[in-house]
């Protein structure tokens, strides 16, 4: 390939990845606190994680400009601070965005198999120690970002602090699985038989009807509450030894989606005094 051919494919890779990257912002952002860029569930973190181990550490460029502009925008829009504040403190998230994905990769590489990343329990404990790891290295950044700034005090520093870690942590947990399983599996090249199709949506179906049955049906106090919950282990089993591991990784994914959505409004059975702790819960 043509150095020039190659050079367009990576202009149009890094425009391709600030787009998805600030989408996704705007979608984690639709779950922020009032008048803030710190959202409970932080979808770009396990975007750009995933992106950085399928498409390599080029990938970074577009994840620190798409990180840039979309908080850029809320600073802008909730008029946080002074426009030059407001660009510095952007540049300096956008830095700790990128290397949260940068710092993740490197662990993931360094410690996890990519080829058989999920067939070992020791990897899943490798990769949610790597997961809070990184993110502990973007909230560090924010937090200290948003003192300088005058953004926020030293009172509200630690709740902030936490809610911007476990949203990163499960930005990764939920979206970096997705789209590495697929990843993974498309490289194989391996088509799935018309029955296992079917038992693949049937599962899918009934889950996704269940748990929205119960993680987000209104919250409840009584000793049922916990219990319902496990009524989602058998499709999850189901799925453990029937399907293969992207399919897998699509049911949980959906689980894990309601379950947020549910705790986020107040529904669900994780509820707790306050959003934190709920999160706390669920997680």
């Amino acid at each position: 390939m043509k150095p020039s051919t190659l050079s367009l494919k990576l202009v149009l890779q890094t425009l391709a990845i600030i787009v998805c990257y600030f989408l996704a912002a705007r979608l984690g952002l639709l779950l922020a606190l009032d008048n803030s860029n710190v959202s409970p569930v932080w979808p770009p973190s396990g975007l750009a994680f995933a992106l950085i181990l399928v498409l390599g550490y080029r990938a970074w460029p577009g994840i620190w400009i798409g990180a840039f502009i979309a908080n850029l925008a809320v600073f802008t829009l909730n008029q946080a601070a002074s426009p030059t504040v407001n660009i510095y403190m952007s540049l300096s998230i956008a830095t700790g965005n990128t290397l949260e994905a940068v710092a993740g990769a490197y662990l993931f590489h360094r410690f996890i198999n990519m080829e058989l990343m999920f067939e070992k329990y020791q990897n899943i404990f490798w990769f949610l120690g790597i997961a809070f790891v990184a993110a502990f290295i973007s909230a560090c950044t924010g937090i200290n970002t948003l003192l300088a700034g005058n953004v926020i005090n030293w009172n509200e520093s630690v709740d902030v602090g936490y809610t911007w870690l476990l949203g990163d942590v499960a930005g990764i947990v939920i979206i970096s699985p997705l789209i590495l399983a697929w990843s993974v599996a498309r490289r194989e090249h391996k088509e799935p038989a018309f029955s296992y199709r079917i038992e693949f949506l049937v599962n899918v179906v009934l889950l996704s009807a269940l748990a929205y049955f119960i993680l987000l049906s209104p919250s409840e106090t009584d000793e049922l509450a916990d219990i319902k919950t496990y009524m989602l282990l058998p499709f999850l089993l189901w799925g453990a030894f029937r399907l293969h591991q992207r399919e897998l990784v699509v049911l949980l994914t959906i689980v894990s989606i309601l379950a947020v959505l549910g705790t986020i409004q107040g529904k669900g059975p994780f509820m707790e005094q306050t959003l934190n702790e709920s999160l706390l819960e669920l997680q």
